[in-house]
């Protein structure tokens, strides 16, 4: 008997689907800490869970999105573009795939993920978990003294509303003084002008921000990039001072949205925190607390 021709196999099958993986710098995933992804290679997992355990389970994950993996892994990460079988697909919630075979295509850069002036937002990132709270120097102090000022010109200069914000010194804390007093401060702070207007801007550059990026990848890029800065500076200060350090940071990397640092009134901020202090607000008298840690209070 005569054989007929074999059928061809249906070209959706045989198609490479496209995704995104993150992976930590040196190439090894995040999720079990041991699977290697390099450029070129194929990745097989032999024993993955089955599809009854869904996306989350033993495999492969990646995502349709550049984004997507980002609220999975901590800055910083590498990006890259992999490629699977449909025949490949194990489990899938429509925002993550768990695959059992990929091939890595290539990396991307971290500015392919689509965020505004992505260059400077991730050149700030990188800026900010290198942060270690350490003990200023009297040169340093005077250098906080005059980066406060530029905070406030800059912040006077970005509202709308040119609001005036009184300034008349700097008074320093270290994480133990700023433990039993940190409560009064706050609300001293809380009710001045120069918060009023700090969130004035940062209310006109969010809306900017929310106008050119998902709220998903913004919620997700503040998480990985808050848990990075956590890890660098955790072992140095006390719950009460984190969120001032936080607050610092995230304001200064946020706002690196604008088109030049001259015009990010929050960049000094940044800077405040890089030298090893916090800054914390500007009460309704004009005095700035700052938080620097004592000699005792940094590890080495």
């Amino acid at each position: 008997m005569k054989k007929g021709k074999a059928k061809p196999r249906n070209e959706k099958m045989t198609a490479r689907i496209r995704a995104y993986k993150m992976v930590q710098p040196n190439g090894i995933a995040y999720y079990d800490k041991r699977t290697l992804y390099e450029v070129g290679k194929t990745v097989e997992i032999l024993d993955p869970d089955p599809p009854s355990t869904g996306a989350c389970g033993r495999g492969l994950h990646v995502c349709k999105d550049k984004y997507g993996p980002i609220r999975y892994v901590k800055w910083p990460w590498r990006m890259l573009e992999v490629s699977y079988l449909a025949d490949d697909v194990i489990a899938t919630d429509g925002e993550k795939t768990r695959v059992k075979k990929l091939k890595v295509e290539r990396e991307l850069k971290a500015t392919d993920i689509g965020l505004p002036n992505a260059r400077r937002f991730f050149k700030m990132v990188e800026r900010a978990v290198k942060i270690k709270m350490r003990v200023l120097t009297e040169a340093d102090r005077k250098k906080v003294e005059r980066l406060v000022g530029e905070h406030i010109s800059r912040l006077e200069y970005s509202d709308t509303q040119h609001h005036k914000i009184p300034f008349k010194g700097v008074q320093f804390y270290t994480i133990e003084e700023w433990g039993s007093v940190s409560d009064s401060v706050w609300g001293s702070v809380r009710d001045s002008v120069s918060d009023s207007v700090s969130d004035s801007v940062r209310d006109s550059v969010w809306d900017s921000v929310r106008d050119s990026v998902w709220d998903s990848v913004w919620d997700s890029v503040r998480g990985s990039v808050r848990d990075s800065v956590r890890d660098s500076v955790w072992d140095s200060v006390r719950g009460s001072v984190w969120g001032s350090v936080w607050d610092s940071v995230w304001g200064s990397v946020r706002d690196s949205v604008w088109d030049s640092d001259k015009d990010n009134p929050f960049l000094p901020m940044m800077q405040i925190a890089e030298l090893g202090a916090s800054f914390h607000g500007i009460d309704k008298n004009g005095i700035a607390h700052v938080i620097a840690p004592s000699a005792d209070e940094v590890r080495p």
